[in-house]
Formats: structure tokens, sequence, C-alpha cells
């Protein structure tokens, strides 16, 4: 039962930071269409202090530097 578990909160954890990234890139991509899409600011900036955070580093081993340069990238 514990494993099952387990593989419920990494599925969850899971989710979570496909979101931020699928969140991010969209961002990112509103960003060089129009500089001064302010919303898109938001949600950037929004999730880049996830990224950063303490939680993000107990979900994940993910470099969020790293993350963060290759999402702009796309």
């Amino acid at each position: 039962m514990e494993w099952s578990h387990n593989r419920q909160y990494e599925s969850l954890a899971e989710g979570v930071i496909v979101q931020a990234c699928n969140d991010f890139a969209e961002a990112v991509k509103r960003l060089k269409r129009n500089p001064d899409d302010y919303k898109a600011f938001l949600e950037k900036r929004e999730c880049e202090r996830f990224f950063r955070s303490g939680y993000f580093g107990k979900l994940t081993s993910l470099d969020p530097k790293l993350l963060m340069s290759k999402l702009a990238e796309v």
C-alpha cells in the first residue's frame, strides 16, 4: 500500500511541475511576440518564483536555472 501512496505523490508532483513548465513556456512565447504583455510577464515571474522555491526543491532534484533556460529556448 505504501508504494501506491508514494507513486500517487510522485504523480502529483510530476503534474505540478509539468503544468508550471507549460505555463512558463507559454508566457515566454507570448512575451517574445509582445514584450508589453503584462499578464504574460506576471505569469513568467510567478513560474520563476515557483522554480526557485523550496517547494520546487522538495518536489524534484531538477536544476531550476537549467530548466528555465531550456524552456525559454522552445
